[in-house]
Protein backbone atom coordinates (compact mmCIF):
# COMPACT_ATOMS: atom_id res chain seq x y z
CA UNK A 1 0.00 0.00 0.00
CA UNK A 2 1.37 3.54 -0.58
CA UNK A 3 2.88 5.87 2.35
CA UNK A 4 -0.82 7.45 2.26
CA UNK A 5 -3.88 5.25 1.61
CA UNK A 6 -6.53 5.94 -0.40
CA UNK A 7 -9.29 7.98 1.48
CA UNK A 8 -12.61 6.46 1.80
CA UNK A 9 -15.37 7.47 -0.89
CA UNK A 10 -17.20 10.68 0.49
CA UNK A 11 -20.30 11.59 -1.17
CA UNK A 12 -20.12 15.54 -0.19
CA UNK A 13 -19.25 18.73 -1.74
CA UNK A 14 -16.42 19.12 -4.36
CA UNK A 15 -12.95 19.25 -2.72
CA UNK A 16 -10.65 22.11 -3.54
CA UNK A 17 -8.32 22.22 -5.70
CA UNK A 18 -5.59 22.05 -3.39
CA UNK A 19 -7.09 18.82 -1.33
CA UNK A 20 -4.58 16.00 -0.43
CA UNK A 21 -3.93 13.15 -2.73
CA UNK A 22 -6.26 10.74 -3.04
CA UNK A 23 -9.20 12.22 -1.82
CA UNK A 24 -12.84 11.88 -4.14
CA UNK A 25 -13.57 14.39 -6.43
CA UNK A 26 -17.63 15.41 -6.27
CA UNK A 27 -20.07 13.30 -7.65
CA UNK A 28 -22.95 15.77 -6.71
CA UNK A 29 -25.07 16.69 -9.72
CA UNK A 30 -24.23 19.95 -11.92
CA UNK A 31 -27.19 22.38 -12.18
CA UNK A 32 -25.03 24.04 -14.82
CA UNK A 33 -26.58 23.94 -18.54
CA UNK A 34 -25.28 21.37 -20.55
CA UNK A 35 -25.52 21.39 -24.40
CA UNK A 36 -24.77 17.53 -24.38
CA UNK A 37 -28.20 16.12 -22.90
CA UNK A 38 -29.67 15.85 -26.29
CA UNK A 39 -30.51 12.68 -26.94
CA UNK A 40 -28.18 11.77 -29.93
CA UNK A 41 -27.99 8.68 -31.79
CA UNK A 42 -24.51 7.19 -33.08
CA UNK A 43 -24.20 8.53 -36.62
CA UNK A 44 -22.83 5.54 -37.56
CA UNK A 45 -26.36 3.85 -36.74
CA UNK A 46 -28.55 6.62 -38.78
CA UNK A 47 -26.48 5.47 -42.04
CA UNK A 48 -27.45 2.10 -41.11
CA UNK A 49 -30.60 2.49 -41.02
CA UNK A 50 -30.95 4.71 -44.12
CA UNK A 51 -28.44 1.67 -46.05
CA UNK A 52 -31.07 -0.99 -44.97
CA UNK A 53 -34.41 1.31 -46.24
CA UNK A 54 -32.58 2.50 -49.65
CA UNK A 55 -32.60 -1.09 -50.80
CA UNK A 56 -36.65 -1.12 -50.08
CA UNK A 57 -38.46 -0.93 -53.49
CA UNK A 58 -41.85 -1.70 -52.05
CA UNK A 59 -44.12 -0.90 -49.02
CA UNK A 60 -43.97 -4.24 -47.50
CA UNK A 61 -39.88 -4.14 -47.75
CA UNK A 62 -40.32 -1.30 -45.57
CA UNK A 63 -42.75 -2.49 -42.55
CA UNK A 64 -40.79 -5.89 -42.64
CA UNK A 65 -37.44 -3.93 -42.62
CA UNK A 66 -38.62 -1.49 -39.94
CA UNK A 67 -39.43 -4.23 -37.90
CA UNK A 68 -36.07 -5.91 -38.15
CA UNK A 69 -34.54 -2.46 -37.39
CA UNK A 70 -36.46 -1.61 -34.43
CA UNK A 71 -35.71 -5.56 -32.81
CA UNK A 72 -31.87 -5.07 -33.35
CA UNK A 73 -31.79 -1.18 -32.01
CA UNK A 74 -33.62 -2.27 -29.29
CA UNK A 75 -30.98 -5.52 -28.85
CA UNK A 76 -28.65 -2.72 -29.03
CA UNK A 77 -29.66 -0.71 -26.38
CA UNK A 78 -30.85 -3.17 -23.69
CA UNK A 79 -27.40 -4.93 -24.23
CA UNK A 80 -25.66 -1.92 -23.47
CA UNK A 81 -23.64 -1.53 -26.69
CA UNK A 82 -25.44 1.09 -28.36
CA UNK A 83 -22.41 3.53 -28.97
CA UNK A 84 -20.00 0.56 -29.05
CA UNK A 85 -21.36 -1.58 -31.73
CA UNK A 86 -19.75 -1.38 -35.21
CA UNK A 87 -22.26 -0.04 -36.99
CA UNK A 88 -20.57 0.76 -40.12
CA UNK A 89 -20.02 -3.10 -40.79
CA UNK A 90 -23.08 -4.63 -39.17
CA UNK A 91 -24.60 -6.60 -41.92
CA UNK A 92 -28.28 -5.29 -42.93
CA UNK A 93 -31.26 -6.63 -40.77
CA UNK A 94 -33.25 -7.52 -43.96
CA UNK A 95 -32.28 -7.83 -47.36
CA UNK A 96 -35.71 -7.68 -49.71
CA UNK A 97 -36.67 -9.89 -51.97
CA UNK A 98 -37.50 -7.26 -54.66
CA UNK A 99 -33.98 -5.94 -53.76
CA UNK A 100 -32.23 -9.36 -54.99
CA UNK A 101 -34.79 -10.19 -57.77
CA UNK A 102 -34.19 -6.91 -59.63
CA UNK A 103 -36.28 -4.30 -60.94
CA UNK A 104 -37.93 -6.48 -63.68
CA UNK A 105 -36.58 -10.09 -65.68
CA UNK A 106 -36.52 -8.08 -68.35
CA UNK A 107 -34.04 -5.85 -67.59
CA UNK A 108 -31.43 -8.21 -66.13
CA UNK A 109 -31.87 -10.03 -69.92
CA UNK A 110 -31.12 -6.84 -71.37
CA UNK A 111 -27.73 -6.21 -69.80
CA UNK A 112 -26.27 -8.57 -72.55
CA UNK A 113 -24.90 -10.96 -69.85
CA UNK A 114 -24.45 -14.53 -70.58
CA UNK A 115 -24.57 -17.52 -68.30
CA UNK A 116 -20.89 -18.53 -68.62
CA UNK A 117 -19.80 -14.55 -68.09
CA UNK A 118 -20.96 -14.65 -64.48
CA UNK A 119 -19.53 -15.29 -61.54
CA UNK A 120 -20.19 -17.91 -58.85
CA UNK A 121 -21.66 -14.89 -56.81
CA UNK A 122 -23.75 -13.29 -59.07
CA UNK A 123 -25.01 -16.90 -60.44
CA UNK A 124 -25.72 -17.79 -56.63
CA UNK A 125 -27.40 -14.29 -55.74
CA UNK A 126 -29.40 -14.78 -59.41
CA UNK A 127 -30.70 -18.49 -58.47
CA UNK A 128 -31.49 -17.27 -55.17
CA UNK A 129 -33.99 -14.20 -56.45
CA UNK A 130 -35.18 -16.59 -58.70
CA UNK A 131 -36.36 -19.02 -56.35
CA UNK A 132 -37.67 -16.29 -54.44
CA UNK A 133 -39.45 -15.05 -56.86
CA UNK A 134 -41.38 -18.51 -57.80
CA UNK A 135 -41.93 -18.77 -53.91
CA UNK A 136 -43.96 -15.56 -54.01
CA UNK A 137 -45.76 -16.68 -57.48
CA UNK A 138 -46.69 -19.88 -55.29
CA UNK A 139 -47.51 -17.79 -52.39
CA UNK A 140 -49.99 -15.13 -54.56
CA UNK A 141 -51.45 -18.36 -56.49
CA UNK A 142 -52.43 -19.78 -53.04
CA UNK A 143 -53.20 -16.21 -50.86
CA UNK A 144 -57.09 -16.63 -51.12
CA UNK A 145 -56.69 -20.16 -49.34
CA UNK A 146 -53.97 -19.22 -47.08
CA UNK A 147 -55.66 -16.13 -45.72
CA UNK A 148 -59.37 -18.39 -44.88
CA UNK A 149 -56.66 -20.79 -43.08
CA UNK A 150 -55.50 -17.74 -40.81
CA UNK A 151 -58.57 -16.19 -40.16
CA UNK A 152 -59.80 -19.77 -38.76
CA UNK A 153 -56.52 -19.65 -36.79
CA UNK A 154 -56.86 -16.18 -35.02
CA UNK A 155 -60.38 -17.59 -34.08
CA UNK A 156 -59.05 -20.19 -32.44
CA UNK A 157 -55.91 -18.50 -31.10
CA UNK A 158 -57.28 -14.70 -30.67
CA UNK A 159 -54.49 -14.32 -27.54
CA UNK A 160 -51.94 -15.79 -28.84
CA UNK A 161 -52.43 -13.51 -32.00
CA UNK A 162 -52.78 -10.33 -30.51
CA UNK A 163 -49.67 -10.82 -28.24
CA UNK A 164 -47.67 -11.72 -31.09
CA UNK A 165 -48.34 -8.69 -33.22
CA UNK A 166 -48.21 -6.51 -30.22
CA UNK A 167 -44.40 -7.26 -30.46
CA UNK A 168 -42.07 -4.18 -31.30
CA UNK A 169 -44.79 -1.99 -31.73
CA UNK A 170 -47.64 -3.89 -33.27
CA UNK A 171 -47.65 -5.96 -37.11
CA UNK A 172 -47.35 -4.58 -40.14
CA UNK A 173 -49.90 -1.94 -39.61
CA UNK A 174 -49.33 -0.75 -36.26
CA UNK A 175 -45.83 -0.86 -36.34
CA UNK A 176 -46.17 1.43 -39.85
CA UNK A 177 -48.15 3.74 -37.84
CA UNK A 178 -45.85 3.68 -34.38
CA UNK A 179 -42.33 3.96 -35.82
CA UNK A 180 -42.45 5.22 -39.09
CA UNK A 181 -42.84 9.38 -39.20
CA UNK A 182 -45.28 11.04 -41.81
CA UNK A 183 -42.46 11.65 -44.14
CA UNK A 184 -41.88 7.68 -44.01
CA UNK A 185 -38.30 8.16 -42.32
CA UNK A 186 -37.79 5.60 -39.10
CA UNK A 187 -39.40 7.57 -36.05
CA UNK A 188 -36.01 7.64 -33.60
CA UNK A 189 -37.73 8.81 -30.42
CA UNK A 190 -40.22 5.42 -30.96
CA UNK A 191 -37.41 3.75 -30.32
CA UNK A 192 -36.99 5.64 -27.22
CA UNK A 193 -38.57 3.75 -23.86
CA UNK A 194 -40.11 6.38 -22.00
CA UNK A 195 -40.53 5.22 -18.28
CA UNK A 196 -43.47 5.64 -15.97
CA UNK A 197 -42.33 3.65 -12.38
CA UNK A 198 -42.53 5.64 -9.71
CA UNK A 199 -40.48 3.66 -7.20
CA UNK A 200 -37.41 4.82 -6.22
CA UNK A 201 -36.08 1.54 -5.52
CA UNK A 202 -35.70 -1.60 -7.81
CA UNK A 203 -33.52 -4.08 -8.01
CA UNK A 204 -31.01 -4.73 -10.79
CA UNK A 205 -32.75 -7.63 -12.94
CA UNK A 206 -30.45 -8.40 -16.59
CA UNK A 207 -33.24 -7.75 -19.85
CA UNK A 208 -34.44 -10.16 -21.51
CA UNK A 209 -36.93 -9.06 -23.51
CA UNK A 210 -38.24 -5.42 -24.40
CA UNK A 211 -38.39 -3.44 -21.39
CA UNK A 212 -41.79 -2.36 -19.96
CA UNK A 213 -42.05 0.83 -19.78
CA UNK A 214 -44.56 0.37 -16.74
CA UNK A 215 -41.24 -0.85 -14.80
CA UNK A 216 -38.21 1.86 -16.47
CA UNK A 217 -38.10 4.89 -14.01
CA UNK A 218 -37.78 8.63 -15.90
CA UNK A 219 -35.39 10.96 -15.03
CA UNK A 220 -36.57 13.09 -12.63
CA UNK A 221 -37.38 9.76 -10.38
CA UNK A 222 -34.13 8.24 -11.19
CA UNK A 223 -32.63 11.92 -9.88
CA UNK A 224 -34.41 11.69 -6.62
CA UNK A 225 -33.06 8.06 -6.05
CA UNK A 226 -29.63 8.85 -6.53
CA UNK A 227 -30.14 11.50 -3.61
CA UNK A 228 -31.56 9.08 -1.74
CA UNK A 229 -29.06 5.89 -2.78
CA UNK A 230 -26.52 8.54 -1.45
CA UNK A 231 -27.66 9.50 2.21
CA UNK A 232 -28.13 5.48 2.49
CA UNK A 233 -24.73 4.81 1.84
CA UNK A 234 -23.07 7.53 4.04
CA UNK A 235 -25.42 6.34 6.75
CA UNK A 236 -24.70 2.70 6.22
CA UNK A 237 -21.70 1.86 3.91
CA UNK A 238 -23.30 -1.42 2.31
CA UNK A 239 -21.99 -1.68 -1.38
CA UNK A 240 -23.80 -4.94 -2.16
CA UNK A 241 -27.20 -3.24 -1.70
CA UNK A 242 -25.80 -0.30 -3.50
CA UNK A 243 -24.09 -1.58 -6.34
CA UNK A 244 -27.53 -2.91 -7.16
CA UNK A 245 -29.38 -0.19 -7.08
CA UNK A 246 -26.86 1.46 -9.47
CA UNK A 247 -26.69 -0.90 -11.99
CA UNK A 248 -30.73 -0.92 -11.76
CA UNK A 249 -30.19 3.25 -12.31
CA UNK A 250 -27.60 2.89 -15.29
CA UNK A 251 -30.00 0.26 -16.76
CA UNK A 252 -32.83 2.48 -16.62
CA UNK A 253 -30.57 5.46 -18.00
CA UNK A 254 -29.68 2.98 -20.60
CA UNK A 255 -33.03 1.84 -22.19
CA UNK A 256 -34.74 5.75 -22.64
CA UNK A 257 -31.36 6.61 -24.06
CA UNK A 258 -30.63 9.33 -21.45
CA UNK A 259 -27.14 10.95 -21.45
CA UNK A 260 -25.68 14.23 -20.41
CA UNK A 261 -24.38 15.65 -16.92
CA UNK A 262 -26.78 12.94 -14.80
CA UNK A 263 -25.82 9.86 -16.54
CA UNK A 264 -21.84 10.63 -16.09
CA UNK A 265 -22.44 11.46 -12.60
CA UNK A 266 -24.56 8.16 -12.08
CA UNK A 267 -21.34 6.22 -13.99
CA UNK A 268 -18.94 8.04 -12.19
CA UNK A 269 -20.11 7.67 -8.94
CA UNK A 270 -20.76 4.03 -9.31
CA UNK A 271 -16.43 4.05 -10.62
CA UNK A 272 -15.52 5.19 -7.54
CA UNK A 273 -17.43 2.87 -5.42
CA UNK A 274 -16.32 -0.37 -7.37
CA UNK A 275 -12.83 1.05 -7.21
CA UNK A 276 -12.88 1.34 -3.27
CA UNK A 277 -14.73 -1.57 -2.98
CA UNK A 278 -12.40 -3.72 -4.94
CA UNK A 279 -14.72 -4.48 -7.93
CA UNK A 280 -12.63 -3.92 -11.03
CA UNK A 281 -15.14 -5.67 -13.02
CA UNK A 282 -17.81 -3.12 -12.28
CA UNK A 283 -15.50 -0.34 -12.58
CA UNK A 284 -14.56 -1.96 -16.20
CA UNK A 285 -17.80 -1.47 -17.25
CA UNK A 286 -18.15 2.26 -16.30
CA UNK A 287 -15.40 3.52 -17.44
CA UNK A 288 -16.38 1.70 -20.76
CA UNK A 289 -19.20 3.52 -21.14
CA UNK A 290 -17.73 7.37 -19.46
CA UNK A 291 -15.41 7.10 -22.03
CA UNK A 292 -18.14 7.97 -24.47
CA UNK A 293 -20.09 10.19 -22.46
CA UNK A 294 -17.42 12.49 -21.73
CA UNK A 295 -16.59 12.87 -25.88
CA UNK A 296 -18.06 16.75 -25.94
CA UNK A 297 -20.87 17.12 -28.33
CA UNK A 298 -19.60 18.47 -31.61
CA UNK A 299 -22.50 20.86 -31.73
CA UNK A 300 -21.92 22.35 -28.30
CA UNK A 301 -18.48 22.62 -28.63
CA UNK A 302 -19.29 25.15 -31.56
CA UNK A 303 -21.54 26.57 -29.36
CA UNK A 304 -19.77 27.13 -26.36
CA UNK A 305 -16.97 27.92 -28.36
CA UNK A 306 -18.57 31.58 -29.66
CA UNK A 307 -18.82 32.51 -25.44
CA UNK A 308 -15.58 30.87 -24.25
CA UNK A 309 -14.31 34.35 -24.83
CA UNK A 310 -16.53 36.40 -22.62
CA UNK A 311 -16.61 33.50 -20.08
CA UNK A 312 -12.54 33.62 -19.43
CA UNK A 313 -12.37 36.79 -17.64
CA UNK A 314 -14.96 35.66 -15.19
CA UNK A 315 -13.79 32.24 -14.54
CA UNK A 316 -10.11 33.38 -14.22
CA UNK A 317 -11.31 36.39 -11.71
CA UNK A 318 -13.14 33.68 -9.24
CA UNK A 319 -10.72 31.15 -9.79
CA UNK A 320 -12.83 28.64 -10.57
CA UNK A 321 -11.45 25.21 -12.14
CA UNK A 322 -14.96 23.34 -12.40
CA UNK A 323 -14.48 22.51 -16.19
CA UNK A 324 -12.37 19.95 -17.95
CA UNK A 325 -10.10 22.01 -20.15
CA UNK A 326 -10.09 18.97 -22.67
CA UNK A 327 -13.57 18.40 -23.36
CA UNK A 328 -15.26 22.04 -21.80
CA UNK A 329 -17.97 19.83 -20.63
CA UNK A 330 -17.55 17.39 -17.75
CA UNK A 331 -15.19 18.57 -15.36
CA UNK A 332 -13.77 14.36 -14.33
CA UNK A 333 -13.11 13.59 -18.05
CA UNK A 334 -9.54 13.83 -17.44
CA UNK A 335 -9.55 12.10 -14.28
CA UNK A 336 -11.22 9.46 -15.70
CA UNK A 337 -8.94 9.21 -18.37
CA UNK A 338 -6.22 8.76 -16.20
CA UNK A 339 -8.01 5.66 -14.65
CA UNK A 340 -8.48 4.39 -17.59
CA UNK A 341 -4.62 4.56 -18.62
CA UNK A 342 -3.75 3.23 -15.64
CA UNK A 343 -6.42 0.49 -16.28
CA UNK A 344 -4.74 -0.73 -19.34
CA UNK A 345 -1.53 -1.03 -17.60
CA UNK A 346 -2.92 -3.27 -15.02
CA UNK A 347 -4.39 -5.46 -18.26
CA UNK A 348 -1.92 -5.13 -20.29
CA UNK A 349 -4.01 -4.40 -22.98
CA UNK A 350 -1.55 -3.06 -25.33
CA UNK A 351 -4.53 -2.29 -28.26
CA UNK A 352 -7.03 -0.10 -25.75
CA UNK A 353 -3.97 1.50 -24.97
CA UNK A 354 -2.48 2.39 -28.34
CA UNK A 355 -6.12 3.22 -29.18
CA UNK A 356 -6.59 5.70 -26.53
CA UNK A 357 -2.96 7.31 -26.64
CA UNK A 358 -4.08 8.08 -30.94
CA UNK A 359 -7.43 9.88 -29.79
CA UNK A 360 -6.04 11.60 -26.98
CA UNK A 361 -6.36 15.31 -27.53
CA UNK A 362 -3.08 17.73 -27.17
CA UNK A 363 -4.70 19.47 -23.99
CA UNK A 364 -5.84 16.10 -22.63
CA UNK A 365 -2.34 15.17 -22.30
CA UNK A 366 -1.04 18.14 -19.81
CA UNK A 367 -3.89 17.56 -17.41
CA UNK A 368 -2.21 16.54 -14.00
CA UNK A 369 -4.46 12.93 -13.81
CA UNK A 370 -3.19 12.11 -17.14
CA UNK A 371 0.29 13.62 -16.67
CA UNK A 372 0.79 11.19 -14.18
CA UNK A 373 -0.54 7.89 -15.80
CA UNK A 374 1.52 8.33 -18.48
CA UNK A 375 4.31 8.83 -16.36
CA UNK A 376 3.66 5.17 -14.79
CA UNK A 377 3.35 3.61 -18.22
CA UNK A 378 6.74 5.34 -19.05
CA UNK A 379 7.98 4.04 -15.81
CA UNK A 380 6.24 0.14 -16.22
CA UNK A 381 8.21 0.25 -20.49
CA UNK A 382 11.22 1.02 -19.17
CA UNK A 383 11.60 -1.33 -15.70
CA UNK A 384 12.05 1.58 -13.91
CA UNK A 385 10.67 -0.01 -10.64
CA UNK A 386 11.94 2.82 -8.40
CA UNK A 387 10.22 5.41 -10.40
CA UNK A 388 6.97 3.64 -10.31
CA UNK A 389 6.66 3.63 -6.23
CA UNK A 390 7.94 7.35 -6.38
CA UNK A 391 4.80 7.81 -8.47
CA UNK A 392 3.11 5.52 -6.48
CA UNK A 393 3.28 7.58 -3.69
CA UNK A 394 2.06 10.70 -5.31
CA UNK A 395 -0.58 9.23 -7.30
CA UNK A 396 -3.83 11.68 -7.59
CA UNK A 397 -7.49 11.00 -7.09
CA UNK A 398 -8.45 7.49 -6.51
CA UNK A 399 -5.55 5.94 -8.86
CA UNK A 400 -4.15 4.37 -6.09
CA UNK A 401 -6.50 1.78 -6.05
CA UNK A 402 -5.71 0.48 -9.49
CA UNK A 403 -2.05 1.06 -8.81
CA UNK A 404 -2.37 -1.66 -6.12
CA UNK A 405 -3.24 -4.19 -8.74
CA UNK A 406 0.17 -3.31 -10.12
CA UNK A 407 2.21 -2.92 -7.78
CA UNK A 408 2.55 -6.71 -6.16
CA UNK A 409 4.76 -7.71 -9.42
CA UNK A 410 6.70 -4.16 -9.43
CA UNK A 411 7.59 -5.37 -6.38
CA UNK A 412 8.58 -8.67 -7.22
CA UNK A 413 10.51 -7.56 -9.86
CA UNK A 414 12.33 -4.93 -8.25
CA UNK A 415 13.18 -7.31 -5.46
CA UNK A 416 14.90 -9.58 -7.83
CA UNK A 417 16.90 -6.47 -9.78
CA UNK A 418 18.37 -6.03 -5.95
CA UNK A 419 18.80 -8.87 -4.95
CA UNK A 420 21.63 -9.55 -8.49
CA UNK A 421 23.00 -6.69 -7.87
CA UNK A 422 23.49 -6.05 -3.95
CA UNK A 423 25.08 -9.00 -2.03
CA UNK A 424 25.14 -9.34 1.34
CA UNK A 425 22.48 -8.19 2.60
CA UNK A 426 20.32 -4.48 2.77
CA UNK A 427 18.52 -2.83 5.26
CA UNK A 428 14.64 -3.76 5.65
CA UNK A 429 14.04 -0.13 5.84
CA UNK A 430 15.69 0.81 2.78
CA UNK A 431 14.08 -1.68 1.02
CA UNK A 432 10.65 -0.83 2.31
CA UNK A 433 10.92 2.92 0.50
CA UNK A 434 12.49 1.35 -2.33
CA UNK A 435 9.14 -1.05 -2.76
CA UNK A 436 6.95 1.15 -2.35
CA UNK A 437 5.69 0.07 1.90
CA UNK A 438 3.67 2.37 4.11
CA UNK A 439 6.11 0.26 7.23
CA UNK A 440 8.91 -1.53 8.00
CA UNK A 441 6.93 -4.25 9.37
CA UNK A 442 4.64 -4.86 6.13
CA UNK A 443 7.63 -5.28 4.35
CA UNK A 444 9.36 -7.55 6.92
CA UNK A 445 6.24 -10.02 7.03
CA UNK A 446 6.33 -9.83 2.70
CA UNK A 447 9.59 -10.58 2.93
CA UNK A 448 9.06 -14.01 5.28
CA UNK A 449 5.57 -15.10 3.80
CA UNK A 450 5.78 -14.19 0.15
CA UNK A 451 9.09 -15.13 -0.89
CA UNK A 452 10.47 -16.87 1.77
CA UNK A 453 13.63 -14.94 2.74
CA UNK A 454 15.91 -14.80 5.61
CA UNK A 455 16.42 -12.09 7.78
CA UNK A 456 19.60 -11.16 10.12
CA UNK A 457 19.48 -11.79 13.89
CA UNK A 458 17.97 -9.18 14.60
CA UNK A 459 15.51 -8.73 12.15
CA UNK A 460 16.63 -5.04 10.58
CA UNK A 461 18.74 -6.66 7.24
CA UNK A 462 17.36 -8.71 4.79
CA UNK A 463 20.29 -11.68 4.42
CA UNK A 464 20.44 -11.80 0.20
CA UNK A 465 22.94 -14.07 0.03
CA UNK A 466 20.99 -17.02 2.03
CA UNK A 467 17.93 -16.02 0.24
CA UNK A 468 19.12 -15.37 -2.99
CA UNK A 469 18.10 -18.70 -4.24
CA UNK A 470 14.13 -18.41 -2.17
CA UNK A 471 13.81 -15.06 -4.25
CA UNK A 472 14.67 -16.21 -7.65
CA UNK A 473 12.12 -19.16 -7.39
CA UNK A 474 9.45 -16.69 -5.86
CA UNK A 475 6.60 -15.60 -8.27
CA UNK A 476 5.12 -18.39 -9.76
CA UNK A 477 2.25 -18.57 -8.29
CA UNK A 478 2.42 -14.44 -7.93
CA UNK A 479 2.02 -14.43 -11.75
CA UNK A 480 -0.54 -16.77 -12.20
CA UNK A 481 -2.77 -14.57 -9.90
CA UNK A 482 -2.11 -11.92 -11.32
CA UNK A 483 -2.53 -13.03 -15.19
CA UNK A 484 -6.25 -14.42 -13.80
CA UNK A 485 -6.86 -11.05 -11.93
CA UNK A 486 -6.04 -9.58 -15.60
CA UNK A 487 -8.12 -11.83 -17.21
CA UNK A 488 -11.23 -11.42 -14.54
CA UNK A 489 -10.76 -7.35 -15.12
CA UNK A 490 -11.38 -7.77 -18.66
CA UNK A 491 -14.25 -9.69 -18.57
Amino acid sequence: MPAQPPVRMHLAKPAPSSAPKHVVPSSSISTAPNPADSKAWPPKLRAYVERAFDKCQTQADRTTAENALKKKITDAITSNILWTKDWANEPPPFTPPSFLAGPSSSSSSSSGKSAAALSKAELKAQKKAEAMKRKMTLDDSDSTREQEKRKQRMKRFPDAYARATSSFGGGASASSSSAMSSGGELDWESLTVKGTCQELEKRYFRLTSAPDPATVRPEPILKKAIKALKLKWKNHEDYAYTCDQLKAIRQDLTVQHIKGRFAVEVYELHARLALENDDIGEFNQCQTQLKELHKPDESAATTSSSSSTSSSTSSSTDGSEDGDHSSGTYPHAAEFCGYRILYYLYTNNQSDMARELKQMRPTMRREPAVVHALQVRESLAFNNYHSFFVLYKTVPNMGGYLMDYIAPRIRLYGIKVIARAIKPSVPVSWLAKELGFDKDKTCRKWLVAELGASLGPDGADLDLKASGSAIAKAGTDQQQTDDQQQQDGRD
